[in-house]
């Protein structure tokens, strides 16, 4: 890709007021900042002078980002979950060079869910029900979440205001099931009394000056010309390309440390996967406290589950754990079915006694 150019860039001169804060900045600096910022002042002498238009690089990412946004969003009012789905995908890069490292999590789960653990029928019915259009029109389709929680919102209104809970009678059938009615009521009601054109919002004023302002800058100053040494203060963040930042990251390292911690609790290995991690366990030397081959059978130890019961005490929930080992969780359970049909057995003898008497 090629870029028409620019002249070479040369950075401007603090004036003594600017001089002044950025000063007062670094004196204030906390120690961490202090030591990043020497080590960057070290390194600084010793490199090659910079060459590149990190100004021009933040424009193109900042484009980019901006069309993928744009992107979603309109799939999003049209109810193409497919767009948004995919979408959402390239968002994860972007996200993953951030220092948005939740949304990083929540996405993985969210597409590992779906690719990999669900069923096509069970993925087919999460993203139909991903959208929603409550109001039956065309490109009126909205985020379900996000509509759900503007409905639970309006729908705290209704219980502060009646002083009743959110399981009774009058909330769960009368308000809830018409609470999408009642939020448009409040946003139409001026039509009716001939206040549909002032509904206490000031009409924005004509921008083209400010944009006309704005491109004349953009040419005087060649924004989208590369000049060569366009850089920022070294104390500024100098991350441009978070997309590719987040794929080196990923690849790096952060997504088998994802892999890891999502799996570490779960039994998702497969048979030749377990095989193989048991053939590298047997060829390094060392004994595994798990490996129970070379045992005798009467020194097996079992594995300990946690067992327990939810019990509400004083209207608060409890669980109250017990840990069992395998053995006394089977004798448990054959306790509970001879129970069940010893139950089973008198029940019928009683009701066919009963019905000897009736004859």
């Amino acid at each position: 890709m090629t870029f028409p150019i620019g002249k070479t860039w040369v950075a401007p001169k603090l004036n003594d007021s600017s001089t002044q804060v950025c000063q007062a900045a670094k004196s204030t600096a906390l120690p961490n900042q202090k030591a990043n910022q020497s080590k960057k002042n070290n390194t600084k002498h010793t490199t090659e002078p910079f060459t590149g238009d990190r100004t021009l690089a933040q424009s193109i990412m900042f484009m980019h980002d901006t069309l993928l946004s744009q992107k979603v969003a309109r799939a999003v009012a049209e109810g193409d979950i497919g767009r948004v789905y995919e979408g959402i995908k390239m968002m994860l890069f972007s996200f993953a060079g951030s220092s948005h490292l939740k949304y990083v999590s929540y996405l993985l789960e969210t597409i590992c869910d779906l690719e990999l653990e669900s069923s096509e029928a069970a993925k087919d019915v999460f993203l139909k029900n991903w959208l929603v259009n409550p109001s039956g029109k065309a490109q009126k389709y909205q985020e379900g979440d996000f509509t759900q929680e503007r409905y639970n919102r309006e729908l705290e209104t209704f219980v502060d205001r009646k002083d009743t809970q959110w399981n009774a009678d009058y909330i769960c059938k009368v308000i809830s099931p018409n609470v999408h009615h009642f939020m448009k009521m409040k946003n139409t009601y001026g039509d009716g009394v001939g206040l549909a054109k002032h509904r206490g919002e000031h009409r924005e004023p004509h921008s083209k000056s400010e944009v006309r302002t704005l491109l004349e800058t953009y040419r005087s100053e060649e924004l989208h010309r590369f000049r060569s040494g366009h850089s920022y203060d070294s104390t500024a963040d100098t991350t441009v390309d978070t997309f590719g930042e987040g794929v080196e990251q990923l690849y790096n390292g952060k997504l088998q440390k994802w892999i890891t911690d999502s799996t570490s609790t779960r039994a998702t290995r497969s048979n030749s996967q377990a095989e193989e991690l048991s053939t590298m366990d047997d060829a390094d030397g060392i004994d595994d406290p798990y490996d129970y081959d070379n045992d005798d059978e009467e020194d097996h130890k079992q594995p300990t589950y946690t067992s327990g019961n939810m019990v509400l005490v004083d209207g608060e929930l409890q669980v109250k754990l017990e840990d069992i080992s395998v053995q006394s969780a089977a004798s448990y359970m054959d306790e509970d079915v001879d129970e069940e049909v010893n139950y089973a057995e008198d029940s019928e003898d009683t009701h066919s006694d009963t019905e000897l008497g009736e004859m």
